[in-house]
């Protein structure tokens, strides 16, 4: 199951990259990709952007592990990411930067936890948290759970 859902984890930022650029809250992929409270979160973000006129761009670099198995259905993964140096939110019009989100500094890692549930018949996430430059270590580390 790990390695399920860690393929969906990663599946999400493809998807992300297509729902978020430019922002898209009706967007099948969000079905794919998030389950509750997650979804909603985003639906309601993206329709922000919506009417901001602005699109979320940029696509880290993730090293997931499966840290935590809650139940045959709920686990956690860990990843120490490279964010995308382009990472940030522009105007859809213009195309331009906007100064919402820092630059990515030089070298900086971000921490992401996520909690994926099973749901419908495949692996999504349902809990989204992280911390930005963060010190962290590209997986495997010793915080993973051993694959038998």
């Amino acid at each position: 199951i790990a390695d399920a859902a860690i393929a969906a984890y990663q599946s999400y930022y493809e998807a992300e990259a297509v729902f978020w650029d430019p922002p898209d809250p009706g967007s099948p992929l969000l079905d794919d990709v998030l389950a509750e409270p997650q979804k909603s979160f985003i639906v309601a973000l993206l329709g922000q952007h919506v009417a901001l006129g602005i699109a979320l761009r940029g696509q880290p670099t993730v090293h997931p592990e499966v840290i935590e198995v809650r139940s045959p259905t709920e686990l956690v993964i860990l990843s120490c990411l490279e964010p995308d140096p382009g990472y940030g939110l522009y105007n859809l019009d213009s195309g331009e930067r906007l100064d919402d989100v820092p630059p990515v500094a030089e070298g900086q890692r971000d921490l992401q936890s996520a909690v994926m549930v099973f749901e419908d018949g495949r692996w999504k996430a349902s809990d989204l948290q992280g911390q930005v430059d963060f010190a962290c270590k590209f997986a495997p580390t010793d915080r993973a759970l051993p694959s038998v």
